[in-house]
């Protein structure tokens, strides 16, 4: 964990030359609207420019891998992640509202990627749903 935040500058500064896209870090603590003991903190969010000259906002989560895990990752710019990745980006989209997340890896310390995971609201409400319910059930009572 020491190391991958010491890298994370060094992943973002890879990741604005590769895509051209703007980072900035938030500032607080996203909560959910409707579930607000469910929270996150989001790595950066990037802003993209479309095909069509439209802007929007990505998140961006910046991540270090052992080279002993190159083969749980795809191709790069699909959304062939270790699950415990595609979570965690998911939920972030949900926190955010984005529509879409990138996520940026420095596989072995020589091999770099950005994968694209889409949202799936149905997917996160469940998500949420199951934490609300962890929270009420297990840790309030």
């Amino acid at each position: 964990m020491r190391l991958g935040n010491y890298l994370e500058p060094f992943v973002v500064h890879e990741y604005e030359g590769l895509t051209g896209n703007a980072t900035r870090q938030p500032g607080a603590t996203l909560h959910h609207p409707e579930y607000p003991e469910l929270f996150g903190h989001v790595d950066r969010i990037a802003t993209h420019t479309s095909t069509a000259h439209a802007t929007l906002d990505v998140v961006l989560e910046c991540k270090t891998c052992s080279a002993h895990r190159a083969h749980e990752w795809g191709p790069a710019w699909s959304d062939q992640v270790p699950p415990e990745y595609l979570t965690q980006c998911l939920w972030y989209l949900g926190l955010t509202q984005c529509s879409e997340a990138h996520l940026a890896v420095l596989i072995g310390n020589t091999d770099f990627r950005v994968y694209r995971i889409q949202r799936d609201e149905t997917l996160q409400q469940h998500m949420f749903e199951e934490a609300h319910r962890f929270w009420v059930g297990h840790v309030l009572s």
